[in-house]
């Protein structure tokens, strides 16, 4: 008797305690969103949204002023401000400093070459032959908030990376992402490396044989609307302005023409039709691999890259950037609406961001009052040279490369030559220093010291890896960068025109409002990471944006 009433209340208590915990349990998960979906839009600086602003439609970027949380003070806190650090920093909410994302390639002193920031030769391309698909995250440092919710899941939710550029879809995914998925503007083919996967999914394989990149090649692109809304913008070919991939003019229309060899896609990606196709991508991914509808939260990265190609192209104050912003709008709001119509407005959190500004192009600048120049990046390298020779009366050359606005010396030779390291790279400093359109020059003992001052000393020093970064680190002057052409424009400076980005929150756990606190898109991960309980990336240096969570 005395036992079957401990029986029976064990069994009792037991009933009891998962009553009491079930309702908890549910509670906490209908507390997270069902999806939560990062969007990077490539070179999309912070005014492009308040300049813009009134040619803007309802559900689009608006979305997020009216129902979600602003940051209007959001910049990155290091330099350079390019594509692979930016989308690095914001997956992991740290700097290159810890990430080891230093750039878009380094030099690799152990192989004497540049690397890219994802390639990767120990993997195989899936979906091309190419070497477009030898691309992995192996070269990232630490973890990501995606890396985080994998852990935190017991690696249920799912992770997966699109973007038209490969760093733009791996970087922000992290290491233990299920997919990424990236373009070859060689083939128009949707590819994958085997760093996620033995073959590519048959859905992507399908996706593919649709060839929806072709069905572009012939198209115009045509502005969007009256030639009244383009009038807060330079003329069309405006000064500094380049040409339409596969076209001989700057001026709209735009014809989608397939070009030849490794970039035969080029004009297609230099165009808004490559931002349908990304959206496209999204939802197929979406659907296959049925994401915020098996009771765990997961996460889709989705970066935008064609906004930078034509940035690039044709600058900050073109009409080309006015059109393919607004028509980005209209784009995301379709998204938004599927995403709605699919699990209900609010159950999907949707963060939105980019990954670098751009600067003006030097010749609109200067034409309004501005100092700027383009800078001949092999004249000043040689300058350079014969001067550090001069300095260190030397007829040796002591510098072994020059790489993302960096000097990387060469250590064997200064040793052989009896020259002290310190020296050698304060020599390189003035020497730089005595070039038209050098702002600042900082050495490696100098950085790992911290003997920095001001903003964009901490900017370079948040940059500055010490396995990865060179031995002097060299800074323009505002509006002036180092030009690959006479045309166009390009970023990775540490001013604002580079660094202020948007930082738009909307959805479940998400209030309304404007917020005009420093913030940085490296707040991004600590904040996803706080809404859904679970461990910070490993290196994480992001804060909380404690404003909007409700």
């Amino acid at each position: 008797m005395k036992g079957n009433i401990v029986r029976l209340t064990t069994f009792l208590f037991v009933i009891i305690l998962l009553l009491t915990i079930t309702p908890l349990a549910q509670a906490a998960n209908a507390s997270q969103p069902k999806l939560i979906v990062l969007i990077v839009v490539d070179q999309l600086r912070a005014d492009y949204l308040t300049r813009f602003a009134d040619l803007f439609e309802n559900d689009g970027f608006r979305r997020f002023w009216n129902e979600g949380a602003v940051f209007t003070n959001a910049h990155f806190p290091y330099v350079p401000t390019y594509t692979g650090p930016g989308h690095a920093a914001i997956g992991s909410g740290t700097t290159p400093s810890v990430n080891g994302i230093v750039g878009n390639e380094w030099y690799n002193r152990s192989t004497g070459k540049e690397i890219y920031c994802v390639y990767d030769s120990i993997v195989s391309p899936l979906g091309t032959t190419t070497d477009a698909g030898r691309m992995s995250p192996r070269n990232f440092i630490g973890s990501t908030f995606g890396d985080q919710l994998r852990l935190a899941t017991n690696f249920r939710a799912k992770v997966i990376g699109i973007a038209m550029k490969d760093r733009a879809a791996i970087l922000p995914a992290g290491r233990t992402a299920n997919a990424a998925y990236w373009f070859d503007a060689a083939t128009g083919a949707i590819v994958s490396s085997t760093y996620y996967m033995e073959k590519l999914p048959e859905y992507i394989v399908e996706f593919n044989r649709r060839h929806i990149p072709d069905s572009y090649i012939g198209k115009e692109w045509r502005k969007l609307l009256p030639e009244s809304a383009y009038e807060r913008t330079a003329p069309d070919s405006g000064l500094g302005e380049g040409l339409f991939p596969g076209d001989n003019r700057s001026t709209f229309p735009h014809l989608i023409t397939k070009l030849a060899g490794n970039k035969a896609y080029n004009a297609f990606l230099t165009s808004p039709f490559a931002n349908e196709f990304t959206i496209e991508l999204a939802k197929k991914v979406i659907e296959e691999e049925k994401l915020g509808m098996r009771g765990v939260t997961d996460l889709l990265t989705v970066s935008f890259s064609s906004n930078d190609y034509v940035g690039h192209t044709f600058g900050p104050y073109s009409q080309e950037v006015e059109d393919i912003t607004l028509r980005l709008d209209r784009q995301l709001a379709g998204f938004f609406h599927y995403l709605d119509k699919k699990f209900g407005k609010g159950e999907v959190l949707l963060v939105l961001t980019a990954d670098h500004g751009v600067a003006p192009n030097p010749e609109y600048a200067s034409s309004h009052g501005l100092d700027a120049e383009r800078l001949v990046r092999k004249s000043f390298e040689e300058r350079v040279v014969v001067r550090v020779k001069e300095m260190l009366d030397i007829g040796e050359n002591v510098i072994q490369a020059f790489s993302n606005e960096s000097v990387y010396l060469n250590y064997d030779l200064i040793h052989k030559l009896h020259l002290k390291g310190e020296a050698v790279e304060n020599a390189v400093a003035r020497a730089a220093m005595e070039q038209p359109g050098i702002h600042a020059a900082y050495t490696r003992t100098q950085l790992l010291r911290g003997e920095v001052a001001g903003d964009i000393g901490k900017h370079v020093l948040e940059g500055f890896h010490p396995r990865r970064s060179g031995d002097v680190i060299i800074v323009t002057e505002p509006f002036t960068f180092f030009s690959y052409g006479a045309t166009g424009t390009t970023h990775g400076a540490p001013y604002s025109y580079d660094t202020h980005v948007p930082l738009l929150f909307f959805g479940k756990g998400i209030k309304n409002g404007i917020f005009t606190t420093p913030s940085s898109p490296t707040d991004i991960a600590p904040t996803l990471c706080e809404i859904l309980q679970i461990e910070f990336p490993a290196a994480s240096s992001g804060h909380v944006l404690m404003p909007p969570l409700r």
